[in-house]
């Protein structure tokens, strides 16, 4: 669960626990008239960074933090669709590598997104998405480094029949390495690259993490706090990124490895990440020297400090016990007053559908691509379609609501 806002915040939105996502109802609510307002305030109105008229400097920011979540998300989505995949090209035999990467990246953001999602309450806001993207990148850049630089790495202590396949001179000797049935300098790279994986795989979860709050749930709000419209229709044209990335990702993916392999797929993904680096850093400098009220409350941040760590080796562990139960009372905290909310149990039916409904996530394209021997293309086929169906319920949504209301809508979506 993220760290609870600043209050001057707290009013323009709740946050609940993580992996929990409402986005999709935030877009459902839409109805005809809002689609048809313009995203940017009209005269009359604050608009856009409460500047008042909409302005071709509001149109340019607003592409511009259009554009970042664009590179970010279908980045991410490349990502988590490719990740998987290769995995479970070199470990053919078995799901365990690809549910490490699974279950560590999901355990790693329970406990560290709250965290993480407070340091929006503590950094500047630049600074903090900077930090983010930076994260994003590196962590994106080791992973595809490490599935590229295996043959560079072993060159000369295994021969390969073949430079075309993931982890080049690893695949022949990757599953038996696995299971420790190789030589000690095979098993020892084997399971050293797939530690580093799912290492990398964890801090990028807490990275998105913080991008996620950071972007969605900070900047978007703050720049539309005055326009309301405004924030539907930016939240919506959010959301249909997320979804549209989701769609094309996979399907840019099996293209890339269908017809030039898994090591040419790697290292356009590779370079994909690198270039989109710079560009992402322009965008959101853009964003915020063109909304001044994002400067705003700045200088608080500045003056916030987290406390020095004891530099006593006796004070040090009285320490560490002191932050540990300062960290439980405000999770605690932050549960109770979650409890008492009344979206929870709502909140409690969405989180129960993610334990009886399958989901296109990696752990189960790793799973129909092992034991069912799907191809590439076919699974990104079957994701998109997945896809497809949530964007048509952005379109029913609406009419549902106006028909039956917006509870029985609701339930009737649950079952």
């Amino acid at each position: 669960m993220y760290a609870p806002m600043s209050e001057s915040r707290r009013s323009a939105s709740v946050e609940v626990p993580a992996q929990i996502e409402f986005d999709e109802v935030e877009m459902g609510l839409l109805t005809d008239q809002e689609e048809e307002r313009p995203l940017i305030g009209s005269e009359g109105d604050e608009g856009l960074g409460g500047k008042g008229v909409a302005t071709d400097t509001d149109k340019w920011a607003v592409a511009c933090l259009l554009l970042q979540h664009v590179s970010s998300t279908f980045t991410a989505a490349c990502y988590d669709f490719a990740s998987f995949l290769f995995l479970i090209e070199v470990f053919k035999d078995t799901l365990v590598p690809a549910s490490l990467v699974g279950l560590f990246t999901k355990l790693t953001g329970l406990l560290l997104s709250g965290y993480v999602g407070g340091l929006v309450d503590r950094v500047r806001r630049l600074r903090l998405v900077r930090l983010a993207i930076g994260a994003e990148k590196s962590f994106k850049l080791a992973n595809y480094s490490l599935f590229l630089g295996t043959k560079l790495v072993l060159h000369g202590c295994v021969k390969a029949d073949d430079g075309s396949v993931l982890f080049g001179p690893l695949r022949p000797y990757a599953q038996a390495a696995f299971h420790g049935d190789a030589s000690p300098l095979i098993v020892g790279a084997t399971w050293t690259i797939l530690v580093l994986t799912v290492a990398f795989s964890s801090l990028l979860g807490l990275a998105n993490t913080a991008m996620t709050v950071a972007i969605e749930r900070d900047w978007v709000i703050t720049i539309a706090r005055n326009d309301p419209p405004a924030l539907t229709k930016l939240n919506t044209n959010i959301r249909r990124i997320d979804l549209l990335s989701k769609l094309i990702a996979p399907l840019f993916v099996s293209v890339l490895s269908t017809f030039g392999g898994y090591i040419f797929a790697t290292t356009i993904l590779l370079l994909w990440v690198a270039a989109t680096c710079a560009a992402e850093y322009f965008w959101v400098e853009v964003v915020y020297r063109r909304f001044p009220v994002l400067a705003e409350g700045e200088e608080a941040k500045a003056l916030t400090r987290l406390p020095a760590a004891p530099t006593s080796s006796d004070s040090r562990l009285p320490s560490m016990w002191s932050q540990a139960g300062k960290w439980w009372k405000r999770e605690r905290g932050d549960w109770a007053e979650f409890v008492r909310l009344p979206i929870f149990a709502s909140s409690i039916s969405i989180a129960v559908i993610y334990l009886t409904t399958l989901s296109y996530d990696g752990t189960f394209i790793a799973y129909i691509k092992a034991a069912r021997g799907w191809d590439d293309a076919f699974i990104a086929l079957m994701r998109g379609l997945c896809v497809v169906t949530g964007l048509i319920g952005t379109w029913v949504m609406p009419r549902l609501e106006t028909s039956i209301g917006l509870e029985r809508a609701g339930a009737w979506s649950i079952w």
